[in-house]
Parts: C-alpha cells; sequence; structure tokens
C-alpha cells in the first residue's frame, strides 16, 4: 500500500531557507551574514501579519501626532503651563519615534544583508568591467591603427591618382605648345623686318605704327602693302592660333586636380553578437584656478552656468561669521533650530 501523506502542511508564510551545511564557525562571514539574516527573515515572517498590525496602528499615531501638532502651530502657547505641555508633547513624539524604529529594526537587517549583497555583487562587476575596458582598449586601439591604416592608403592612391592627372595635363600641355611652334614656324618664310611688323601689329593692332616701327621707310604705304600679302595674313593667322593655344593651354594648367579614388575602409569586422556604442564627449579639468580666471575674464565666452556653489562651504562659512554673512551680495544668515528629544 502506498504512504499517506502527512496532512500537516507548512505554514504559506514561513520562506524556505537554504541549509549551507556544517557548524557556522566554519562557514564564511558572507554565508554566517545569510543564515543569521535568512534566521531573521524567517521568525520576521512568522509574525507577519502582526507585524502589520502593530504597524498600521503606529502609523495611525504618527499621523494623529502630527494633527495634534498643526493644531498647537496654530495656537503656540503663551503661558509656562502651556510650554510645559507643548514639551511633554515633543517628549511623545520622541518616543513614539523609537517605537516605530524598534518596531521596523527588521529593516536594518535586510538592509545590512543587501549591503553585503551588492558588495558582493560589485567584486564581480568590478573585475568584468575592468576586463570589458582591457578588450576595449586592445579593440579600440587596433581599429585605430586599421583606420589609420585605410587613411594612409587613400592618401596614397589620392597622391598616385594625382600624379597621374599631373602627367596627363602635362602631356596634353608639351602637345598644345609643340602645335603653336608648328604654326608659328609658317613665319619663318618672311624676312626679319616681316617677322617684327606681324608681332608689333598683333601688339598694337595699328599696321602703321607696325610697319613705321619696323624700320619700313613708307610706314603708311608699306603697312597696306604688307597687311594685303597672303604670307603676312598666313602669319597674322597662324600667331594668332597659336596665342589662343597657349591661353587653352594655360586655363588647363590652372584647373583644380580633381580625382576619382576607390574608397579603402578599414578592416574591421563586427563579431556576432556585438554592438558598438559610443559614450559622450566629455571635458578633462586640468586646472581649475585657471578656469574660473578665464570664466570671469570674459574673454572666451564661457558660460558661467558651468560654476556651482559648494553648499557645505558656505554653510560652514555661515557658522563661522554668524550675521556678518548678511554682508555678502545674494546670501542670508540663517540661525540653526533648537530642538528637544
Amino acid at each position: 500500500m502506498a504512504k499517506r501523506q502527512s496532512s500537516k502542511a507548512t505554514p504559506a508564510t514561513e520562506p524556505d531557507i537554504i541549509d549551507v551545511g556544517g557548524p557556522a564557525e566554519a562557514m564564511s562571514e558572507d554565508l554566517q551574514l545569510a543564515t543569521t539574516a535568512g534566521e531573521a527573515v524567517r521568525e520576521f515572517m512568522r509574525g507577519i501579519r502582526q507585524f502589520f498590525t502593530t504597524a498600521d496602528t503606529l502609523e495611525a499615531t504618527a499621523l494623529a501626532r502630527l494633527t495634534e501638532a498643526k493644531a498647537l502651530k496654530a495656537k503656540p502657547p503663551t503661558n509656562e503651563a502651556e510650554d510645559l505641555a507643548v514639551q511633554k508633547f515633543i517628549r511623545q513624539t520622541s518616543a513614539d519615534n523609537k517605537a516605530v524604529v524598534e518596531h521596523w529594526k527588521i529593516t536594518t537587517t535586510i538592509a545590512a544583508f543587501h549591503k553585503r549583497m551588492t558588495g558582493k555583487r560589485k567584486l564581480a562587476t568590478d573585475a568584468l568591467d575592468e576586463a570589458n575596458k582591457i578588450g576595449n582598449e586592445l579593440h579600440n586601439a587596433y581599429e585605430k591603427e586599421e583606420e589609420r591604416k585605410a587613411k594612409a592608403e587613400q592618401e596614397r592612391l589620392r597622391l598616385e591618382e594625382e600624379q597621374k592627372e599631373i602627367d596627363r595635363r602635362q602631356r596634353e600641355q608639351d602637345n598644345l605648345e609643340a602645335e603653336a611652334i608648328r604654326r608659328e614656324e609658317s613665319m619663318a618664310e618672311l624676312t626679319q623686318r616681316e617677322q617684327t611688323f606681324v608681332e608689333l601689329y598683333l601688339a598694337r593692332g595699328d599696321g602703321l605704327s607696325a610697319a613705321r616701327s619696323a624700320g619700313f621707310k613708307l610706314p603708311a604705304k608699306d603697312a597696306a602693302r604688307l597687311l594685303t600679302l597672303k604670307k603676312i595674313q598666313d602669319a597674322i593667322a597662324a600667331k594668332r592660333s597659336a596665342a589662343e593655344i597657349r591661353r587653352q593651354a594655360e586655363a588647363i594648367k590652372q584647373q583644380p586636380i580633381v580625382v576619382d579614388t576607390p574608397e579603402v575602409r578599414p578592416n574591421v569586422v563586427r563579431a556576432a553578437g556585438s554592438f558598438q556604442k559610443k559614450t559622450p564627449a566629455s571635458a578633462e579639468l586640468l586646472d581649475e584656478a585657471g578656469l574660473i580666471e578665464a570664466i570671469f575674464s570674459g574673454k572666451y565666452g564661457i558660460p558661467r552656468t558651468i560654476l556651482k556653489i559648494d553648499q557645505v562651504a558656505l554653510n560652514q562659512q555661515a557658522r563661522d561669521l554668524g550675521a556678518l554673512i548678511n554682508k555678502w551680495p545674494g546670501v542670508r544668515f540663517v540661525d540653526g533650530e533648537r530642538k528637544l528629544y
């Protein structure tokens, strides 16, 4: 026959406590604290219904005290008897406060246990954060180096393409200059005076002046005659076309060199499951006094909003100076309150 299960049930309010095994003296400090906290929590859970019933009562009393205090504030004491009653009320609120703290002392145990747990967790997370930081530094250094290599290769390709373009332009200019010279060579059939006439005519646009300066005896007659000669006309046309060719060559030379190069990407591959997150940019304070002086100088347009008053230091100055601190612009002395407990 199968065994009948016991009808006695475990109370629903009792938490499961892990048996760590072994005597307490053999346990680590963490396990000892866990055991102590576990026992305290188990005891707390056993009487949790009564605990919160009492807590509600204490809360109601506290709210009633606050209502009573507001009523007293509306009608301040005017004689010794009434002031003694207020002092008695103060002592009662202090006693009630102690009762609340005593009733909720379980929170101290839980807080200590929580602090130890978060401390243990921090040991692991700090180690992993440091390991992660080292890994990121290694990866970032590699990525930065690959980006440097990619930029260097991109620059090398750009310079290479620019040099090719420079060489191509130079060849084009050489060809244009050769064509200009070829056209000018038609003037070889002219005499030296005729070549001078052609050059001066192109420079001045005046046949008479050109013939006179070239040394012809009858400048007006010779200018008219020369300009009707085919060889002179061909020479003028050749010189003009040569000048235009050189103008084109100079225009090509002055054009900016723009080349297209293939994009060189850094050799960085994202591992499966990884992602990259950039932390916000920040500023490192190197010289606080120097920065403050620069702010007040007004030379750099630094906003004064980055300055912040040290309230702790200001309070200490108030305690040291007393009401004299009222002489400081924007500051008012506030006397401390006296309290009965």
